[in-house]
């Protein structure tokens, strides 16, 4: 029958022409062993444009061995039933180098009989569809890309079709409503998200902004209030898009992002600036009372110490007799007063010191000084003192000057403060060691003593003022409670340092550090 049809053409060259021209792959291969007997320009092409008539399909493409093709032949043969594939992957040496490269074709293989209708080959055709599959596999890569980011992104981010259904919704947006996917998909979004008021009426869905971007095809955006499964509501601002196509809105694309925790930080970011300045309010009358304070406590010190240094002279006169002889008794009383005199002199000088640095009054006079020099002077000045209680002062020195440029007068007496304490709180025939160390950068001073010590609870109390800490010695120990909290602020001013290391019952150790 096939000779017969071939017969009919009486221009064989044009039947060889439309062959070869034609877009499919063909082929026609011969016995079980598939000698390859004609092969089209479009399926020599395909494999590289090799040399394939007149050999079995086993020598003529044998990269394919293995992958299916040679066994759906002997099938075809087998069974005298076509076998059809659809998109199936086949690796070939299309360029003739040794490397495979897929390739996607559709393909169907057909028996072919003689005359007595006997299977004695396979005519091959198919079509190449490799880029057709490529192209969509890079789509639904792209696609599956997409839907990553989309889910991933931290806003959430809806789809509505041309009839305002939902389509999709991201992670981020089933977070934020509390609904999944399934839950409103192909449903109108609005009757999930939006459908109600925070007064409890009904949202129209003809006034909602977001589903009018569609019909007017604008773009809107701007601040609404959603409603969460819950029934809870919450601050949105979104943007709503319309998708064109062809210059026909087909859809629409929202994004929205939840105002809860940014309007929860605007409100709480306006209590504390209403904090702030109520704080910064009562700072000023607090700095202003202060200074109120400093004045009063300037004035009334004035005031108390001009009588009190009078006292001071008459009862020294008395002492002195000037008003003639004084008896035991006499002399007893006028001593206890010139004593207690001279306390209360002292509080009101303490007093006079701290308003003044407090109001920012004092101004150090600064010059290069010897510390070693300086102590040993106040050490010398105190030996009667340390001598009436029986106390032995040692101090350790370097051998070489040792210079800082400090406000002589004022660090004298902050380390006669500390000295003078050390002395008092340690009892009769103990032991004080000053010492000095001195770098390039700072001079370093240590006044240990062998005294009650002081709980470490205490220790940061001492530079309050008018703290005074409880332990055997401090009933007969006087003092204002303002020693060391004038101290500290001298030596801060000089941007240095005070610690105190100290052991109840063992001591405590005073160490003051200046930069040069």
């Amino acid at each position: 029958m096939k000779k017969q049809m071939l017969d009919s053409f009486t221009d064989k060259d044009k039947l060889q022409s439309l062959f070869n021209q034609a877009p499919a792959l063909i082929a026609l291969l011969i016995g079980r062993e598939g000698v390859v007997t004609l092969a089209n320009e479009s399926f020599k092409s395909f494999f590289g444009n090799r040399s394939i008539i007149g050999k079995d399909m086993r020598e003529a493409y044998p990269e394919i061995e293995g992958q299916g093709y040679f066994e759906l032949v002997e099938h075809v043969f087998d069974t005298e039933e076509a076998v059809f594939g659809k998109e199936r992957k086949v690796a070939i040496d299309r360029h003739l180098t040794g490397k495979t490269e897929n390739a996607y074709v559709n393909f169907v293989f057909q028996p072919f009989k003689d005359e007595n209708d006997q299977t004695i080959g396979v005519l091959i055709h198919g079509f190449e569809v490799t880029d057709a599959v490529l192209a969509r596999k890079e789509l639904k890569q792209q696609a599956k890309l997409l839907a990553t980011v989309m889910d991933n992104a931290s806003l959430a981010l809806f789809l509505m079709d041309e009839n305002q259904h939902c389509t999709f919704m991201n992670y981020a947006a089933e977070e934020m409503t509390g609904f999944k996917l399934e839950e409103v998909r192909g449903a109108p979004l609005h009757t999930f998200v939006h459908h109600t008021k925070p007064d409890g009426s009904p949202y129209p869905l003809l006034e909602c902004p977001i589903d009018r971007a569609l019909p007017k095809n604008i773009r809107e955006h701007g601040e609404e209030i959603f409603v969460h499964k819950d029934g809870s509501f919450y601050p949105v601002a979104f943007t709503a898009s319309p998708i064109v196509k062809n210059g026909t809105p087909v859809g629409t694309v929202i994004e929205a992002r939840d105002l809860t925790s940014e309007r929860e930080a605007a409100l709480a970011l306006k209590k504390n600036e209403e904090r702030l300045a109520f704080l910064a309010m009562q700072r000023d009358n607090l700095k202003k009372l202060n200074e109120v304070k400093g004045e009063f406590i300037s004035l009334a010190s004035h005031q108390l110490r001009t009588p009190a240094t009078g006292v001071k002279q008459y009862i020294g006169m008395l002492l002195e007799g000037y008003a003639g002889d004084l008896n035991e008794d006499q002399k007893l009383m006028a001593t206890t007063a010139y004593e207690s005199n001279e306390r209360q002199i002292q509080i009101v000088n303490d007093l006079l010191k701290v308003a003044n640095i407090d109001a920012g009054k004092v101004t150090l006079q600064k010059r290069n000084i010897d510390i070693n020099k300086l102590l040993q002077s106040i050490i010398d000045e105190q030996k009667t003192t340390f001598a009436s209680r029986q106390q032995t002062v040692t101090l350790s020195i370097p051998k070489t000057e040792c210079e800082a440029l400090l406000d002589e007068e004022r660090i004298r007496m902050v380390l006669e403060n500390i000295i003078d304490n050390a002395s008092k709180y340690t009892p009769e025939g103990k032991s004080i060691i000053v010492s000095v160390k001195c770098t390039k950068k700072s001079i370093s001073i240590a006044i240990r003593d062998q005294g009650v010590g002081i709980a470490e609870r205490d220790i940061n109390k001492l530079f309050k003022k008018f703290t005074r800490i409880s332990n055997p010695l401090s009933n007969s120990v006087g003092g204002s409670g303002l020693g060391l909290y004038w101290a500290k602020k001298i030596i801060d001013l000089h941007s240095g340092t005070i610690d105190i290391k100290s052991t109840i019952g063992k001591g405590s150790t005073f160490t003051v550090r200046l930069p040069k």
